[in-house]
């Protein structure tokens, strides 16, 4: 089981910010964009997730550019024991030919 790591709404995560009630959890989940709310929301209605955490875990990577520092989105537990960690992205985030992209060098 994990607990959300406190990030501060002000910070560079999230283009909004959600605080939504979990009935899974029994607790206010705290979300930084609509697309995480969305995955929320999928999670919840999902009989087969009995539980969950937002911003569970920060890991840090070695990557071409160095090392990179990420949060996952959200870490969840299915029936049969399966535990699996979630970033959601647009998918236009991860197409590198899109000069906007995430894998653009944008971290």
């Amino acid at each position: 089981m994990y607990t959300p790591i406190p990030i501060k709404r002000s910070s560079r995560y999230g283009n909004n910010y959600w605080v939504s009630f979990s009935r899974k959890l029994n607790r206010n989940v705290r979300l930084f964009s609509d697309l995480e709310y969305d995955h929320l929301v999928i999670v919840e209605t999902n009989p087969l997730i009995t539980s969950f955490c937002e911003q569970p875990l920060r890991i840090h990577q070695q990557m071409d550019e160095g090392i990179v520092e990420t949060i996952f989105d959200m870490w969840t537990l299915d029936r049969d024991g399966i535990e699996t960690f979630v970033e959601v992205k647009y998918a236009q985030e991860l197409d590198p030919r899109n000069p906007k992209s995430f894998r653009q060098g944008q971290g």
